[in-house]
């Protein structure tokens, strides 16, 4: 996370028509951390915050993030440009319902490949992030949130009432990646931490004969690759595997025996970015099955199964270095080959 003061705003940041009251309520940790952005009384401008950082003069793609809830401002604008605010990219979002507006760029150099996305949390809050490709010339990288009278990139620009206001914490920054990572908090510097990988070591609960796993997840990764949702494999040589994982948003079960796969399933389908889906995989000798959101089972009726397993990844596949970029909502794990039309209503 590039920003300096991640849930402090009244430090590191600089306002502009507006000011920040810190701590005013509770942040989406529970902690009573986040601030209030308020807009002042002049007419016809921007009510912002926001925090420069640098960057190479060349076009670098970055992912901002932020945590807003509404106050009594009911609209919100997150953007990144460059350091003079005059060519960047943007997004909208009605902090009643949650909802985006259409992504947009602005200036005369605007930055390219923009998208954005959102999460609701507890109580209110809803993390937005914005997603572009910088222009070349700038040496300067601007995270900006704005208030704002609706979604449209012209919402920013209205006269300011002196009081109406929305919250804000956990702000991020990072690059270059497409979409936003768990939350960096930062206090003086920029900080970095290794991957999300959660493992453990497994016995007797895992099956080497019959298994089933299903996860509900969403992602960023639909084209391009594949994106690892559950792994397991015996940690001394991982000559032996059964994933669950998407290629080109299609689900994928791989079935690794003594070194040698013996299967390799697509579902038929593929899920969408960013919005959650269900996909399952089950395994038992010569019976091999795979699909996702309650669609046609994929099978493979030849096959050996595992001589063993020993450890249980999440999102994370060691062998192809390849991660979800995106959450998990739940993943479970059965020591028995569930029906196909087991498989179909939990998909479903």
């Amino acid at each position: 996370n590039s920003i300096l003061q991640s849930q402090t705003f009244g430090t590191t940041w600089t306002t502009g028509n507006a000011s920040i009251s810190s701590n005013q309520i509770a942040a989406p940790d529970g902690t009573a951390t986040a601030d209030s952005l308020i807009e002042d009384s002049t007419a016809a401008t921007n009510h912002y915050v926001t925090q420069g950082v640098s960057k190479a003069a060349s076009a670098i793609q970055y992912t901002a993030s932020v945590w807003i809830k509404g106050g009594t401002k009911g609209f919100a604008h997150l953007r990144i440009s460059n350091g003079a605010l005059t060519n960047g990219a943007g997004i909208g979002i009605n902090l009643t319902t949650g909802a985006l507006g259409t992504v947009y760029t602005f200036g005369a150099s605007p930055f390219t490949s923009a998208s954005a996305t959102v999460a609701a949390y507890a109580s209110g809050w809803y993390r937005v992030s914005v997603t572009a490709t910088s222009e070349a010339v700038s040496t300067t990288l601007a995270t900006t949130i704005l208030l704002a009278t609706g979604t449209t990139s012209g919402d920013v620009t209205f006269d300011g009432g002196g009081s109406a206001n929305v919250y804000v914490w956990g702000a991020q920054l990072e690059t270059p990646v497409a979409f936003p990572s768990s939350y960096i908090p930062t206090t003086t510097v920029g900080v970095a931490r290794t991957v999300d990988v959660c493992t453990r070591t497994v016995g007797a609960e895992v099956s080497i004969t019959a298994g089933t796993i299903f996860g509900q997840f969403d992602s960023q990764a639909v084209t391009g690759g594949d994106a690892a949702l559950a792994y397991i494999d015996d940690v001394g040589t991982s000559a032996n595997r059964v994933i669950l994982k998407h290629f080109n948003g299609r689900a994928n079960g791989v079935v690794r025996s003594n070194g040698v796969d013996q299967a390799d399933m697509l579902s038929a389908n593929a899920f969408t970015a960013n919005v959650m889906a269900k996909s399952a995989m089950t395994y038992a000798l010569n019976d091999f099955a795979v699909l996702q959101n309650g669609q046609a089972v994929v099978a493979d009726s030849s096959g050996s199964v595992p001589i063993s397993l020993d450890r249980f990844r999440l999102g994370n596949d060691p062998i192809a270095a390849i991660n979800l970029f995106g959450h998990i909502r739940r993943l479970s794990y059965w020591p028995e080959r569930k029906t196909n039309a087991d498989l179909q209503r939990m998909t479903a």
